[in-house]
Order: structure tokens, then sequence, then C-alpha cells
């Protein structure tokens, strides 16, 4: 998906810009030189990231993370502000590891978009392409030290969901008549109308199944809810979990949410695939026993959850085939259908209309 990204952007016209906004804006970091400028091996396309490293005087500075506004929304309503304050509040209020932020850039003169500094964190993201199933420092390291990660992810990702919500109140994730997960689902129903997602009849299906079978509001444990819940989202030193990163789809949607993603992220490289997960990861079943131990209680309306998931997923993939076209960059020729739309094939027994590919094996995989 590269092609999504910004490719015009002047390396040296950054440095210069953010030079002199350090100096304005910042001037208690002192006189730092950006030394080099550089891009991550692996990222999303949501937003722009550019790694900073820099000199004060003769010596090594700090390095940061430039974070800048996507000019293409793969979210609809998409606020760079929510990223912002969620890095802020969470590591003042949590737990869970997270980058200390700096500054936050509204005016978009400075470099054409709003944006915002933090400090870059010790860590390595399991890498994406290629996913680190098949390549890359998680597959070379041992199946005890894999085993680690995993706890650890789950651990982290345990403790945002234990995250005290009034410091999150006035960030729109509840509506004052919803609750958190009726607000999610209601956003994902707007989204669907703007990605061209009914166009689809297994979406059609599939949001009249969520709505028939809706968790009953005292079935539902209301908390932060990640959304982009996967382990190529979280920073390691070795086996020691340093960041949570990540807030594109955050919501109040629970726990629950997070643990059907991360079904789904996890199945689309190895189980649907019919390719072995890397020893040393569980299955999402165990992922979802491990988290209930930690949370002391029972993971509910799973099935929901792993409909809403797949439902969001396919959602995803219509939005991304709509900034494909308009890019330029859309592959020709047939394309194999997203593991969302066939989750929801499996997962309501309805057709796909097209070959199956990618099926739902069960969360014990």
């Amino acid at each position: 998906m590269t092609s999504l990204r910004h490719q015009e952007r002047d390396h040296a016209e950054i440095i210069s810009r953010i030079e002199d906004w350090i100096g304005s804006r910042l001037p208690e970091l002192g006189s730092l030189k950006i030394d080099s400028i550089t891009t991550p091996d692996s990222t999303g396309i949501a937003n722009e990231t550019f790694f900073l490293r820099t000199r004060d005087g003769k010596d090594w500075g700090s390095d940061f993370v430039l974070r800048l506004e996507s000019e293409s929304y793969l979210y609809l309503d998409a606020d760079l502000d929510i990223h912002y304050e969620m890095h802020s509040r969470l590591r003042a209020n949590s737990s869970v590891p997270i980058p200390e932020v700096i500054a936050f850039e509204k005016d978009p003169a400075v470099l054409g978009v709003r944006f915002f500094l933090m400090r870059r964190v010790l860590g390595q993201s399991p890498p994406d392409r290629p996913n680190f199933n098949y390549a890359g420092w998680l597959h070379k390291m041992s199946p005890a030290e894999r085993e680690k990660i995993w706890y650890n992810a789950v651990r982290v990702m345990s403790d945002l969901h234990k995250t005290r919500l009034s410091d999150f109140s006035d960030l729109g994730f509840r509506t004052e008549s919803a609750n958190g997960l009726v607000t999610c689902f209601n956003y994902w129903r707007r989204y669907a109308r703007w990605c061209d997602g009914y166009t689809n009849p297994l979406i059609l299906a599939a949001e009249d199944w969520l709505e028939k079978y809706f968790p009953k509001s005292e079935e539902i444990n209301e908390c932060i809810s990640w959304g982009d819940a996967r382990l190529q989202n979280l920073l390691f030193d070795k086996t020691q979990c340093t960041a949570l990163l990540d807030w594109d789809m955050v919501s109040l949607a629970g726990g629950e949410a997070d643990l059907a993603w991360w079904a789904i992220a996890d199945h689309k490289y190895t189980a649907s695939r019919g390719i072995a997960r890397l020893e040393g990861i569980k299955s999402p079943a165990m992922t979802i026993h491990l988290w209930e131990s930690l949370m002391e209680r029972k993971a509910k309306n799973m099935d929901w959850h792993l409909v809403f998931a797949s439902y969001r997923q396919a959602l995803i993939s219509f939005r991304l085939q709509q900034l494909e076209k308009s890019d330029g960059s859309e592959k020709r020729g047939a394309r194999e259908p997203s593991i969302g739309l066939q989750w929801l094939s499996c997962l309501l027994d309805l057709p796909l209309g097209d070959s199956m590919t990618q099926p739902f094996m069960g969360l014990d995989r």
C-alpha cells in the first residue's frame, strides 16, 4: 500500500521547517538540529510517520517521531487530535506503556497538514510486510521468547481495558443516549454508506444480523477498545512491551471487540491460509483465555463480536479500494475477497459469491 502514502514530501524542507518550529514553539528542547529523517520499515496508511534523529551541539540529542495527518482519509471523521489525546491521557493516567507526546501543531501552515511530535521509544514492532509469521526479527526468536512477547502483549491490552473511563469522557466515544458499543456500531453503519459497502449483500446481511442480535445492555462491559488490536501495533525491546500504538479505531466498544479483531488479524496470515502460526504465539482461543484470567471476568458475546470484526474489516477493505482507485494504484484483474467478507460468509452461513481462500477455522486453530 505504499503507493497510497504521500510520495512528494521533501525531507530537507521538513527538517528546515521542523527545526524552525521547535526553535519557536519548544525552546525548552534547546538548540536541536535534525541529523536525519527516516520512515518506518513497516507502516500503515492512515497517517504519515517520520523518525527524527537530532543533535544538540556536538552531542546526539533525542530521537523523535513526527506524526502527520493524512490527506486521504482511511477512516471516516479521522481526527489526529484523538491520537494525541489518547497518548497524553493514557501516559498520565494508566500503566499502559505509551510514548511521551511533546506538542500538537494544529496550524497546517507549518507542514501543510496538522501534526504532533513525540519522543521515540526504544523497541521494534513485528513486521507486516512480510508478515512476522514468515520472516523478520520475531520469526528468528525462540518459541519461549515469542511466548513471552505474546503474554506481554495480552497483558498490556488488558491493562488498557482496565483504564478509568472518566479520563476520556469528553472525547466523543459515547453519545448521550447510547453506550459506547452502540455509538461504535452506529459509526460503522455510517462508514458502510461512506465506503459504498452497501453494494455488497453480505454487508447488508451482516448489519441486519448485528442489529437483531445486539448484546443486551447488562452484558456490555464498557471500556476503552484499542480498535486495531494486533501485535504489529506494539513495540518490543527484546520481550518487553515498550509501547502501544495506533488509535485510528479507538472507541468504547469494550475488550471483546479487541479480542475479535486480534483473532481476524492473526488468522489472516495463519489458520485461514492453512499456515502454521509461529510457535510461542498462541491461538485466539488461548489469547481470550489469558485475557479472561488477567481481567478476572469472562469474555461475553464473542460470536457477535466476531461478526462485527469481520464486518469492519470488510468495510475497511472497501475503503482501501476507493483510495487505490483515486490514487491510480488500483490492482488489475481478479481481486481476492477480503478476509472480512469471507468470515462473514462462514459465520452467517451465506454465499460469498466468489472463491473461498480464507475461511473461518475456529478460534482454537
